[in-house]
């Protein structure tokens, strides 16, 4: 039988645990109560917009010049080859 330390490292931090919890509170007394609303009348959730507001979890998460990875080409820009309609070609 394999020991539970073999599995450590999938383990979440605690961290991670406390704003599993906090979206999940938050999602089930906020946003799921209008959620079917909002998708039968396809309209935009401006409740759960607040609410994530609110509860500080709607900035997106910018990195550093020093951690943001290094952009790249998947192809070199002389080729002829065409790109498939729904991937647009790199910049």
């Amino acid at each position: 039988m394999t020991s539970t330390s073999d599995f450590d490292m999938f383990r979440i931090s605690e961290e991670h645990g406390y704003l599993r919890e906090a979206v999940r509170a938050l999602a089930e007394s906020k946003i799921a109560p209008e959620a079917a609303q909002v998708d039968e009348n396809s309209t935009f959730p401006q409740a759960a917009y607040d609410a994530l507001r609110a509860g500080d979890f709607h900035a997106p998460i910018f990195l550093s010049s020093t951690e943001a990875p290094a952009p790249t080409r998947s192809r070199p820009a002389s080729s002829s080859r065409r790109w498939p309609a729904r991937v647009p070609p790199p910049r």
